[in-house]
C-alpha cells in the first residue's frame, strides 16, 4: 500500500476516534444542552473522515467547441428554423440587432439576462437553450 494512502487512512482513523470521543464528552457548563457544540464539530470533520478520491479530470475532447461557440450555433439554427432575420430576433427579444449578430459570431459573453430574453423569444426554456447536445439534434 502506498505510504500516501496508508497516511490517509490513518490520519482518518485517528479522527474517527477523536470525533467520537467529542461525542461521548457530557455538554460543558455554559453551552447549549442540545449538544450543538459537539455536532458542529463532528459536521467541520466530516470531509476528513471520509476519504474521497481525487479522480482525474478528463482532458476536453479536441471536437469540443467552446460554450460560447456552442451558444451561437444554438441561436443561429433556432431562428434559421424560424425563418427570422437577425433584426426579428432582435425585436422580438427586446435586445440591439447588433447584440444579437455578436452573438450568433460568438464574439462577446452573453448575460444571463440577455439570454433569457432571446429564449423567451424562442419560446423556449432558458435550459433548452443552454443545453450541451440541443446544437446536435
Amino acid at each position: 500500500m502506498p505510504t500516501k494512502i496508508r497516511d490517509e487512512i490513518r490520519d482518518s482513523t485517528e479522527n474517527a476516534v477523536w470525533a467520537e470521543k467529542v461525542l461521548q464528552c457530557p455538554p460543558q457548563t455554559g453551552a447549549p444542552a442540545s449538544g450543538s457544540v459537539h455536532r458542529l464539530t463532528l459536521l467541520s470533520l466530516l470531509p476528513s473522515l471520509i476519504p474521497v478520491p481525487q479522480e482525474p479530470v478528463p482532458p476536453p475532447c479536441a471536437t469540443d467547441k467552446p460554450a460560447r461557440s456552442r451558444l451561437a450555433l444554438r441561436v443561429r439554427l433556432l431562428r434559421a428554423a424560424r425563418g427570422w432575420s437577425q433584426e426579428m430576433l432582435a425585436e422580438q427579444s427586446g435586445l440591439h440587432r447588433n447584440y444579437v449578430g455578436h452573438i450568433e459570431r460568438a464574439e462577446l459573453n452573453a448575460g444571463i439576462d440577455n439570454l433569457e430574453k432571446i429564449a423567451r423569444a424562442f419560446g423556449i426554456t432558458l435550459c433548452a437553450l443552454l443545453a450541451p447536445d440541443a446544437a446536435r439534434r
